[in-house]
């Protein structure tokens, strides 16, 4: 590195005369090599060399003057030099007004640098600029080069983050912003590089707090929309922005155990669920590779926003939905809720819970279906690890009968009843054995009654 160092500042100096393509290939590994500069001297040795090489080259070679304002920000942002700053903003002045598109996302580029770096010299006079030719440039354009108009965008949701005061000066800044973004992002037509993009920017005023109220609760409503795209990749990228704004908003004052009064509480909870319910039903008509993050997501949630009983027939009913194409998601999901409250301590309440609602279960058709149903419900209540390891075995095998793992699901069950509740047990059991009895005469619930049925009563559970 340090020769390198040596033999571009050698071939810089005027007296060189190096041609101009060796200048163009010296600036590019300059610009890919400061990444690597860890030492002031080099940092200033680029600011000296490369300023001096701008102001003296002719304006008509655009390609050299880009690269040289791109790396000249780069290297003053990273020694804060006013100084030189000073000197380098009329070239970003003129390259933003120049025709050529290269040269203005050069300055777009460069000026991201020195908005990041917060420079004394650049507050006042170069955000006003960016800002006024931001304004003007805000609007999605098909024929424009994706990566021109991420570079106008990341520099618009900069100033918006960094520079609040600026924007209210500029009239309609936010309003513009908000509608080049929702635009970009309800296209259809839009590539994926440029709406990840653009959700990127809004994760990011979201986490800075930079949005008031009303432009924050356009993005939640937005970013919840977006989970019915068909595309797995952009649902993905919208379902972050949503969690960003559920995490950072009101609902996430919850998270954070802040202070509040019941009425404004049980609007946060009502709010969170319909937007829960937005993200089941995607897992529920969406494929397995976008239902399948999602699904691993919605554990966390229900443990920061939602009281987990509460959130349990939730589940169950989305779990029984004829629409839910993802059953096997949801029954992980299930697994994790029911063992979090085991590990709390709340064993008793699930037992209680589950024989509530097995009904419903023993009466599913056909006889498979009802039997795989049942097997999940009751393994994922259950208490014996080493029998929940059969769990991913079972929900990925959908309406194939095991009869013997059937029996020994009932039988641990069963084991952590008391009396009345195993003969509530047994009672479901043999409304199951008669629903299906039409269609088989000896079914698995006919087997599982008649053997649980002879097994005594413990002393521990009378």
């Amino acid at each position: 590195l340090h020769f390198l160092v040596d033999l571009f500042a050698e071939w810089t100096l005027p007296e060189s005369n190096i041609p101009i393509t060796l200048l163009n290939q010296i600036i590019n590994s300059v610009s890919q090599l400061s990444d690597m500069f860890q030492k002031t001297h080099h940092c200033q040795w680029m600011v000296d060399g490369l300023l001096r090489i701008l102001i003296n080259h002719p304006l008509e070679d655009t390609i050299v003057h880009s690269k040289l304002l791109f790396t000249l920000c780069k290297a003053i942002s990273l020694l804060q030099a006013d100084k030189a700053g000073e000197k380098l903003m009329p070239f970003i002045e003129e390259a933003l007004t120049s025709d050529f598109l290269v040269l203005q996302q050069s300055a777009l580029n460069g000026s991201f640098y020195l908005l990041e770096s917060q420079l004394g010299c650049f507050e006042g006079s170069l955000v006003a600029i960016l800002a006024e030719f931001v304004i003007n440039k805000l609007e999605y354009d098909i024929t424009m080069p994706i990566n021109y108009i991420a570079s106008v965008w990341a520099v618009a949701v900069t100033i918006r983050e960094k520079f609040p005061e600026e924007c209210e000066n500029s009239e309609g800044f936010t309003m513009l912003l908000m509608q080049f973004g929702m635009k970009v992002l309800s296209e259809q037509s839009t590539p994926f590089m440029l709406y990840q993009f653009v959700i990127r920017g809004f994760q990011r005023l979201v986490l800075s707090f930079s949005l008031p109220s009303s432009e924050f609760e356009i993005l939640t409503h937005l970013s919840t929309n977006q989970l019915e795209r068909d595309d797995p990749q952009k649902c993905l990228s919208a379902f972050g922005l949503l969690m960003t704004c559920m995490y950072c908003g009101r609902e996430g004052s919850r998270v954070i155990n802040l202070e509040r009064d019941q009425d404004s509480t049980d609007q946060m909870l009502a709010g969170a669920m319909d937007k829960m319910r937005k993200i089941l039903d995607c897992v529920g008509h969406c494929c397995e590779t976008q239902a399948k993050p999602l699904a691993a997501v919605i554990c966390y949630l229900v443990t920061d926003f939602f009281p987990k009983e509460q959130m349990i027939n939730t589940f169950v009913s989305e779990f029984l939905s004829p629409r839910q194409q993802n059953r096997h998601l949801i029954s992980l999901v299930l697994y994790d809720l029911f063992q979090g409250m085991i590990i709390a301590g709340n064993f008793n309440q699930i037992c209680e819970w589950v024989l509530l609602v097995l009904r419903n279960f023993v009466q599913l058709r056909p006889l498979s279906f009802s039997v795989w149903s049942t097997s999940v419900l009751l393994l994922c209540s259950s208490k014996n690890r080493n029998l929940s390891r059969f769990l991913p075995y079972i929900v990925h095998n959908i309406n194939q009968v095991d009869s013997d793992m059937f029996i020994l699901i009932c039988k641990d069950f069963a084991e952590n009843l008391t009396k009345d509740e195993k003969a509530l047990f047994l009672e479901m059991l043999e409304l199951g054995s008669k629903v299906h009895s039409v269609e088989l005469a000896q079914n698995e619930y006919s087997a599982i009654f008649e053997t649980l049925k002879e097994i005594p009563v413990a002393a521990n559970e009378q």
